[in-house]
């Protein structure tokens, strides 16, 4: 009966593995003001992504570096004053210049760009959030995931060896499947729980990311997710989300699993 429930445990650890994959593993939250709505900046495995006052969803590849810079920090940046970036042709004809703000221009005519790239990047900015420079954050989220391909593949021959024991009751003689099953569960739990405590470093990840940056968007990391992983205020809301709470999930799941296939007679 132990044995089972190693195995129903196992396969729970599976479905948390699913789960931590598919879920954000961090949210930014920019609460709703009289001037402006509210945005929520989600970073997932791979890619970030932007809603503002819930309507569509942008997102972004972190690895999704074929635009010019200077075009995207001025769309951006004039995103940020709550002026309209996208569409300057009425404007244009009328002062046939260049757009300038904060040191940044663009001639009116430079369409270059795709236009869910610069959609995404300046919701991110109006959330107060770094777009420029994700390269530390990414760098977390794929250690952290890495480690939990691991433990998912962990987890599977961990529940595969508990089978083996259940239906091969003459594999059971022998000591060496079930020191295999323990020993395969036991490194599940490890690379969970390294998934787990890897992505505690991203406060400083958001930092280093940061600090290449103006006074406006390191001001509003600062003491924030910067700082600390989670936290609130009048603001801001910042917090793991679903994908790293199912990976703590896991590993407590496994935990269980590994003790009640240690307490097995099989």
């Amino acid at each position: 009966m132990k044995l089972k429930i190693g195995i129903a445990l196992s396969v729970i650890v599976l479905v948390c593995c699913i789960i931590s994959f598919a879920l954000p593993w961090y949210q930014i939250d920019k609460r709703e003001t009289k001037i402006t709505k509210e945005v929520v900046v989600q970073y997932s495995w791979k890619k970030f992504s932007c809603q503002i006052d819930g309507d569509d969803k942008l997102s972004l590849n972190y690895d999704d570096d074929d635009v010019n810079s200077n075009y995207i920090a001025t769309k951006a940046c004039v995103t940020l004053a709550l002026v309209n970036p996208f569409n300057v042709d009425n404007v244009s004809k009328i002062l046939n210049s260049s757009l300038s703000f904060l040191k940044l221009s663009l001639n009116y005519d430079d369409d270059d760009v795709n236009s869910n790239y610069i959609a995404t990047k300046a919701c991110v900015t109006l959330a107060l959030v770094n777009p420029f420079n994700v390269d530390n954050v990414s760098k977390i989220l794929n250690s952290s995931l890495s480690f939990l391909v691991i433990a998912s593949a962990l987890a599977l021959g961990t529940a595969l060896l508990q089978l083996i024991l259940l239906l091969s009751p003459k594999l059971c003689r022998s000591c060496i499947w079930k020191l295999l099953c323990i020993g395969c569960s036991i490194a599940t739990i490890v690379m969970l729980f390294i998934s787990f405590f890897t992505f505690l470093g991203a406060p400083k990840a958001f930092k280093d990311d940061t600090e290449v940056l103006g006074v406006n968007l390191q001001g509003a990391c600062e003491d924030r997710w910067c700082d600390r992983i989670i936290g609130n205020d009048d603001d801001f809301k910042w917090i793991p989300g679903g994908g790293w709470w199912s990976c703590l999930a896991g590993c407590f799941t496994a935990l269980c699993a590994g003790i009640f296939t240690l307490a097995s007679h099989r």
